[in-house]
């Protein structure tokens, strides 16, 4: 089939909401049907001619979905330059009906234009002058992709003249209170205020143009004063010095007045006879070395009387006292107790040596040390390269440590050796392994949790191709926050795993059937609710979990964790463990826990 000719295949933009964007359609003359362009080999240079044939001044982008239309596929594989005058002036494809999925669509850019002036508005008021307003709106047509905005104001205003408004007569605010006529015992004070009449038919002021109010009604200030001295008191003391007080009541004032000047309180010296002195003891002196060099003894302390005064007693009681003392046991010979544990290593590699300690049952013991220094330890070589801890354990690595180990030809990576374990084991961390707290909203809104290894995937799967088995432990804390919907069990569970494929797992971890999308305890029947597939999906507000070992290797390591969006429960958390390589057989998980939860 030949092209159309240029004049009979006009071009239009279908499915827009705007001017200027939607599908491209061509019209075929010979069949007199409009049809659409495929969007195979579309491009910017293609949509710069589209536009410029509709008279854009150019093209804002390609793509975008404009609804589905019933309009066959007519054109296909249309390439431009971008210089062509009309799109079928382009190389393209014949005229045809073709099988294809998705048209070809543009945004131009489209030079806003204004439309037309509204009526103009009512007054903005009823007497007087105002103004009033009209308004136009830059959409004919409106400006598109990286078309020009209208160019000028979209509304204009203009005066307006009302009748002229009355205005009613208006008091000014009131002055000041002026000074009261008197100080105390009652005045009167007044204020005032001042009309301006009214004009243009507008009414006199209403009411009083002056105030008068009562002012200082308080009484007048009466001054506080002294009544006589009292007698003077007796002396304070039988004997030695004392002294003698005597004072003076202040009758109180009024009404403001001036308190009382002077002292109310006067005190004087008085002196009879000297007064007796009893004996009292100096300080204990320090107590004196045992009396003996070892086993039971006596130690002694001494303190002197001052002598008692003008008829006082003698000091009560004695001048030395006595205690017991132990000088300590005399020495006994005894035996070596047990040896103790052996210290940790003094090297990583290439040998090394351990200490360990014993106790003497008595004093002293006749032959020996209580330091032994003859073990060796991690006699692996330094420069032994192996792809698993457990061969590093095997050569001799005696002590868990963070260890180099080499599970490809490509690179070396650090691992953390686990060598308490029977046949030694590889720990891969992660950025996750403590607890995750998620909150209502995340939980009701959905999350995602990536996991992020100390090992890149390529070391984890080659370190795993080596093992014999694999398990990481995962675990969710609930409380009203179900892993499956309990109304509708078999829809996409709320939470669920990705593989390190990032394939979605909706099993968690215990099953033994992975194709059972359930928790262990719905596999084994043993869940809170028998009837549940999970114990969190009783959906109660009773705190619960459901835990355990992933150990499908395809599926390891997991590498993030989905929260579907409930729209309501109430979330506790999840834990993801690291894992932990069993070298030439396992790969496990820490007893580490990675929490999600409130």
């Amino acid at each position: 089939m030949s092209p159309v000719p240029l004049c009979s295949a006009p071009v239009r933009l279908a499915g827009g909401s705007t001017t200027g964007e939607g599908r491209v359609e061509v019209y075929d003359s010979s069949r007199g049907i409009w049809g659409q362009v495929s969007n195979n080999g579309w491009d910017v240079p293609s949509g710069r001619v589209l536009c410029r044939q509709l008279g854009f001044r150019d093209i804002s982008s390609v793509g975008g979905s404009y609804g589905e239309s019933q309009s066959p596929y007519i054109l296909a594989t249309v390439k431009c330059e971008g210089t062509e005058g009309t799109l079928t002036s382009c190389p393209h494809s014949p005229f045809g009906t073709y099988n294809w999925d998705s048209a070809a669509s543009v945004e131009c850019q489209v030079d806003g234009a204004w439309g037309s002036w509204s009526e103009w508005n009512r007054c903005s008021v009823s007497c007087g002058a105002g103004f009033k307003n009209r308004t136009r709106k830059c959409d004919y047509p409106a400006p598109l992709g990286d078309g020009k905005d209208c160019d000028g104001i979209a509304t204009q205003e203009m005066p307006c003249i009302m009748p002229i408004c009355s205005i009613d007569g208006e008091f000014s605010p009131w002055s000041a209170w002026g000074r009261c006529t008197v100080s105390c015992e009652g005045g009167i004070q007044t204020r005032s205020r001042k009309c301006s009449g009214g004009r243009f038919g507008g009414s006199d002021c209403e009411g009083p143009s002056e105030e008068f109010q009562n002012c200082n009604g308080q009484p007048c200030p009466v001054n506080g004063y002294f009544k006589q001295w009292s007698d003077w008191s007796e002396c304070s003391a039988s004997c030695g010095s004392g002294n003698q007080t005597r004072q003076r009541i202040c009758v109180a004032p009024q009404f403001g007045g001036r308190n009382c000047s002077g002292e109310n309180f006067e005190q004087k010296n008085c002196t009879l006879i000297e007064c007796p002195v009893d004996g009292v003891w100096d300080e204990w002196t320090a107590w004196s070395q045992c009396d003996v060099t070892c086993g039971p003894g006596e130690e002694t302390r001494n303190r002197t009387c001052v002598e008692p005064l003008y008829g006082g007693t003698d000091c009560d009681g004695n001048s030395t006292e006595t205690r017991a003392c132990d000088a300590g046991a005399c020495l006994t010979h005894g035996q070596w107790l047990e040896w103790g544990a052996w210290s940790g290593c003094t090297v990583t590699c290439d040998g090394g040596r351990q200490r360990r300690t014993r106790l003497c049952s008595g004093d002293v013991c006749d032959t020996g040390s209580d330091t032994d220094l003859g073990s060796t330890c991690n006699s692996n070589p330094c420069n032994y390269r192996t792809s698993t801890c457990a061969e590093l354990k095997q050569a001799g690595l005696t002590e868990s440590c963070m260890a180099q180990i080499y599970p490809s030809v490509e690179a070396d990576v650090w691992v953390y050796c686990d060598v308490d374990d029977e046949d030694g084991v590889t720990v891969i961390g992660h950025d996750n392994e403590a607890a995750i707290n998620v909150t209502k909203r995340e939980f009701t809104d959905g999350l995602d949790i990536e996991v992020t290894y100390n090992l890149t995937q390529q070391s984890i799967l080659a370190i795993m191709s080596q093992s014999e088995f694999c398990r990481q432990h995962i675990r969710w804390q609930c409380r009203s926050a179900p892993i499956f919907n309990p109304r509708k069990p078999y829809d996409e569970p709320f939470v669920y795993w990705n593989n390190n494929d990032g394939a979605s797992r909706f099993y968690w971890g215990g099953v033994k059937n992975t194709k059972n999308y359930m928790c262990a305890c719905g596999e084994s029947g043993s869940c809170a609710d028998k009837t549940m597939k999970c114990n969190c999906d009783s959906n109660d507000d009773v705190t619960r979990e459901d835990e355990g070992y992933v150990t499908e290797k395809e599926d390891l390591p997991i590498a993030s964790v989905h929260i579907r969006a409930s729209g309501q429960f109430l979330p506790f958390p999840i834990n993801i463990h690291t894992f932990r390589v069993y070298l030439n057989k396992i790969v496990r998980a820490t007893e580490q826990v990675f929490h999600l939860g409130i």
